[in-house]
């Protein structure tokens, strides 16, 4: 039975129905003390708000030490990305506003999953004997917080009220401390959410920003079983809901209550201005100042490590097809943090710079509609847009041209990047299972074949082949001259077919693109252009 203590508390159906002697809930209401359900979740979001506060705060007393225009980058960054004021007094009501629920959606106070009270039961009789259970992660970027996501949530749940919607926030406050820990720390968090929910279980993933690529680290660490993230190694307990780090056994015993690997349908992977290939396309001088903010993460996720390679990577793209639905949606113009060509996957010989040109002359007629990058290739007039000059600082005009010779300098530039950048990450044994050792005398291409598998390389010799075939003599001399955007585009290469569907949206620069392409800065920015992103994302996802 019940006890007096859980009856009170706001619980999910299956929480609810670990504590139950009941398995339907048919019909039954949930009373909420109003006062007390705002005052509990103020307290806990509280918790997360502040660790994010004192990350932001820390990132912008390194960036005094560098210049003013750095604190300019930190203020736009405040209003793109975390939207917390500085001043704590405010923090907890300005904080508790923007993400507060309607009645409708409640928080699981034991699972802490998000849920609509519209559907009290999903036991077999109300559900049908093939129902299971939905999940749906939402992670949030770099020096931001859950409360990013909250719009969506609700988009989803209105349209969907039978699924259980989760955020992590155990990484507020750490987000900007390096990968490894990151992935680390969110697979902890997800394997504590498992060991409350059903073992059989559908999944859908989405991230805003970073998050759409972290969300992709977790996801190639957890399919390729690694301990931690998978599962509990034997040696760990579960870390409780204080979010406290899991404890090893000094005597190097088994886990005493070992638990069972969810059995996981993929469903949906959904990234929202996600940069897949690095910020290469924003402006050098922005590359530039974000650099000087110090964080590791940043850097990694900035082609500062070899991570997006491994997951661009033959293994990592098999992977995402366990998902039945793949989709992407990018900022064409206006958004400073994640260019188009990295959140659209659209590499240059596929999707000259005239064509993203014509997109966005074509999309600003519709502000805040997205539109599928497949219908704009064969609705656009790509004569209007004038001659394919996309230029970088760094590449200089070549003057002869042989193919095969500079198709050799692209192979060797590219192993010559590569083997930099296995030098220069320090987590290389999360993905490789070994440290980088030096080798006297060993070739860059040799240095790569000890960390990437025979398929791995043959993926990216074919990648050059694709390159080859399809790139004008003007792009393979930019990507002869300079090795960076060589490296940025066999990255999109590699990640073209990730997706099937990808869809664009132009939104005025002084809407800031990267923040309310999901979540609207002030209440008119939803009805203008929010409320046709959240809504279109609704009516793709797959249940």
């Amino acid at each position: 039975m019940e006890d007096s203590a859980q009856i009170t508390r706001i619980l999910c159906y299956h929480c609810k129905r670990a504590v139950s002697d009941k398995s339907c809930f048919a019909g039954e209401v949930i009373h909420v003390d109003e006062m007390k359900a705002k005052h509990s979740a103020k307290e806990y979001w509280q918790v997360v708000s502040d660790q994010v506060v004192k990350e932001k705060n820390r990132a912008q007393a390194l960036a005094t030490l560098f210049s003013s225009k750095v604190v300019e980058i930190f203020k736009f960054l405040g209003k793109t990305l975390v939207d917390i004021p500085i001043n704590m007094e405010n923090s907890k009501e300005m904080q508790f506003d923007l993400f507060s629920m309607p009645p409708s959606i409640r928080m699981c106070q034991e699972c802490l999953c998000f849920f609509s009270i519209e559907r009290s039961c999903h036991c077999e009789s109300c559900m049908g004997p093939d129902h299971i259970s939905h999940y749906v992660v939402l992670m949030h970027g770099v020096v931001a917080d859950p409360l990013c996501m909250a719009f969506i949530a609700q988009s989803l749940l209105e349209v969907y009220p039978h699924l259980f919607i989760y955020f992590p926030h155990k990484i507020a406050g750490k987000s900007l401390v390096g990968l490894e820990l990151v992935v680390k720390t969110i697979g902890t968090e997800l394997l504590e959410l498992f060991s409350k929910i059903p073992r059989k279980i559908k999944l859908s993933i989405i991230g805003h920003s970073f998050g759409g690529v972290i969300l992709r680290h977790w996801y190639f660490f957890y399919s390729r079983k690694t301990p931690g993230i998978h599962h509990y190694p034997k040696y760990s307990s579960a870390s409780g809901s204080t979010g406290e780090d899991s404890t090893i056994k000094q005597d190097g015993a088994e886990d005493e209550n070992p638990r069972e690997v969810p059995e996981i349908i993929w469903c949906n992977y959904m990234s929202v201005a996600s940069p897949h290939a690095g910020i290469y396309e924003n402006n050098a001088a922005f590359r530039k100042i974000v650099g000087l903010v110090g964080s590791k993460t940043v850097d990694e996720l900035d082609n500062d490590s070899v991570d997006l390679l491994f997951l661009a990577s033959r293994e990592s793209m098999d992977g995402m097809k366990k998902f039945k639905n793949v989709v992407v949606y990018g900022n064409l113009s206006g958004d400073f943090l994640v260019a188009p060509r990295t959140s659209l996957l659209m590499p240059r010989h596929r999707v000259a710079g005239k064509m993203v040109k014509s997109f966005i002359k074509y999309a600003e007629k519709d502000t805040g509609e997205p539109h599928s990058i497949w219908d704009m290739l064969s609705k656009c007039d790509f004569t209007q847009v004038g001659s394919d000059d996309e230029s970088d600082s760094d590449v200089e005009s070549s003057g002869s041209f042989d193919k095969d010779c500079i198709m050799a300098k692209l192979m060797e530039s590219f192993y010559a990047t590569v083997a930099s950048l296995i030098k220069k990450t320090q987590h290389l044994a999360m993905f490789t299972g070994k440290p980088y050792e030096p080798v006297n005398g060993e070739s860059n291409e040799d240095l790569c074949k000890r960390y990437f598998t025979f398929d791995d390389l043959e993926f990216f010799k074919m990648l050059f082949s694709q390159i080859e075939d399809k790139s004008s003599k003007k792009l393979l001399s930019r990507l002869a001259a300079s090795p960076k955007l060589l490296y940025n585009e066999v990255l999109l290469t590699a990640l073209w077919d990730m997706a099937p569907n990808k869809y664009a949206v132009y939104l005025p620069t002084l809407s800031l693109p990267h923040r309310s392409i999901l979540t609207p800065l002030e209440g008119s920015l939803w009805h203008k252009y929010t409320n046709k992103v959240l809504p279109q994302i609704a009516s793709i996802f797959i249940t």
